[in-house]
Formats: C-alpha cells, structure tokens, sequence
C-alpha cells in the first residue's frame, strides 16, 4: 500500500528510476528548509616526541685528585635539554680546579685555606653562549665534638661565579660571600647507631653589584642526608626558613645497581 502523498508507481525494475525522483521531489516540498552548516576538516601531523627518561641520565663528570688532597680537579656537564623532537636546545658545562693548604692542626681541630677557580659555559639555540669564570678562597675548619659529632664550617669570598651565584643579567666581576656549616653524627641516642647524619647549611650573598637586578641577591639552602650501610642514602633539601626567593623542599634516594 502506497502513501496518498506518493503517485501510483510500478516498481518494476524498469520504473525505479522514476520512483526515485517523484519520491525525493515530494520530500522535498514537504519538508521543511533546514539551515546549512559549515564544515571544516583539519589536517595535521604531529612531529615525532623523544621519549621521556624516567629517570634523569647522570651527568657526564671527571675528577683527579692529588695523591695527598693538596690538588684536585672536577668538570661536569648535565644532560643537555631537547625540544619535543629531539634536537638540543640548550646544554651547560661547569670545571672547578682547586688547592688545599693545611695552615693548623691540633687535637682534631684544623684549620685549612682553599683557593679555588670555577668556569662555566653555556650554549643556547636563542643566543647568551659565552663562558664566564670565576674565583674564590674559602677558609675551613674542623671541629670534633663529644658523642662522635664533628662540626665543619667554611667560608669565602670571591666573585659570583666563583661561589655558584651566577646572574644572567648582572655582572659577573660582582663580589659576593659564601658560608657553608654542616654537623654530622650517628644516631645512637636515639637507637639507631648504624644511621648517620649530614645536616648541611649553605648560604651566598651578593655584596657588590647593580642594585636594579630583578633576582634576589642571596640564598640559602638546607640539606639533611641519612645514611646507613647497606641501604641507599636519603637526601632532604629545602631552602632557608625566611630566606628570599621560590620556597622548594625536595626528596631524594642515591643508589648504584
């Protein structure tokens, strides 16, 4: 049975061409106009991505050492950062040579001076490549205490680079001071005699320089490391109660396998 709107077809096979027409024809008066609507495709393709370590690569380093300490020298170069394709878009490089010269020592305390000269290079895709060098002379001293605690303090003054205060936009020529204090132990007395501390302290202040810098002219970090044998040592880092500059704590664990 055939609608009333529809003409009487034959849908023989010879008529269903026919058929066809008047049935869209009618739809077509009877339905009512719809609007038109846009549509876009988009194409792209995605560039391939490096992956992703999930662990950072350790730094490529060398270090020497004079058979009786009175030398030593140390470079380093961290991984270089990549773009999402791969390519290099900025890598550092850091060699610090150095001197040790004992001037005191007596019942475990010792006093040492150090002078120590510090280069760094940088190289960017955007610009700002140079190196930039630096020195310093620290004075440290070693103190034994009781209960098996040891007291070390270290001081210097230098330029900026050389006291690892580098500013991207001030002069590197600045003089700045680092002081550096750490306490070390074991556990005991609290019931843990095969744990030991590290609790370090290490802060740097410009002392000359451009006074419009944007960045803040000093640090000041906090380091506690725990260790115990046969175990992996932790590292707690934070910077200085007060101090200026981004609020950061960080965790880490050290291992060889």
């Amino acid at each position: 049975m055939f609608s009333p709107l529809l003409p009487n077809l034959d849908m023989r096979a010879d008529h269903l061409p026919a058929a066809t027409t008047a049935a869209l024809l009618v739809l077509t008066l009877f339905s009512a106009p719809a609007p038109a609507h846009e549509v876009a495709l988009e194409a792209y393709s995605r560039a391939p991505r490096a992956p992703d370590h999930v662990i950072p690569r350790p730094p490529l380093s060398i270090a020497w050492d004079a058979p009786d300490k009175s030398f030593w020298i140390l470079g380093e170069s961290p991984e270089p950062n990549l773009d999402p394709t791969g390519q290099i878009v900025s890598a550092t490089a850091v060699a610090t040579m150095g001197a040790r010269h004992e001037i005191f020592r007596s019942g475990g305390i010792s006093l040492t001076t150090s002078p120590q000269f510090r280069a760094e290079t940088a190289w960017q895709e955007k610009g700002g490549n140079g190196p930039k060098a630096g020195a310093v002379i620290y004075n440290e001293l070693a103190v034994p205490l009781s209960r098996g605690f040891r007291l070390e303090t270290r001081a210097g003054f230098g330029n900026r680079i050389g006291v690892f205060l580098p500013r991207p936009d001030g002069a590197a020529s600045a003089l700045a001071f680092r002081g550096e204090a750490s306490l070390s132990g074991s556990l005991g007395d609290i019931g843990q005699e095969q744990t030991r501390f590290d609790l370090r302290v290490a802060a740097t202040h410009l002392l000359s320089g451009d006074i419009r810098e944007t960045e803040a002219p000093s640090t000041c970090e906090l380091n506690l490391q725990l260790s115990r044998k046969g175990l992996a040592p932790l590292n707690i880092g934070a910077s200085c109660p007060g101090a200026e500059g981004e609020r950061r704590i960080t965790f880490g664990i050290m291992g060889r396998f």
